[in-house]
């Protein structure tokens, strides 16, 4: 394979986005982002040489748990919040609860 000077191949880590996980491949991915700025290269020829050591994962992401956990996290803040506003605010405005009268007098009565 006959590559221009200023170009090489190394063990790199290329990153894509792809909708389905038969999208993830090496020309899919890799191949557009090494031709990406040499147009005078074979995609044949590099497809040939390149291709056979790259390994392509798909991953995706549980978006559903995420969700639920912010969500639940959001509410337990919102929980505290209202509770502050209504301890703090409302309450010393409507006035003390009744309290507890200690008991002064030891006598029985019948």
């Amino acid at each position: 394979m006959i590559l221009p000077n200023n170009t090489t191949i190394s063990s790199q880590i290329y990153i894509g986005k792809v909708t389905k996980a038969k999208d993830c491949s090496c020309p899919k991915i890799v191949l557009p982002k090494i031709l990406g700025g040499h147009h005078g290269l074979d995609q044949d020829e590099l497809d040939l040489h390149a291709c056979p050591w790259c390994k392509c994962v798909y991953q995706r992401r549980n978006l559903f748990v995420m969700y639920v956990v912010v969500t639940m996290i959001i509410s337990v803040i919102g929980f505290f919040m209202v509770y502050v506003i209504l301890v703090e605010l409302i309450l010393p405005r409507i006035g003390r609860l009744p309290s507890y009268k200690q008991q002064t007098n030891d006598e029985v009565r019948n």
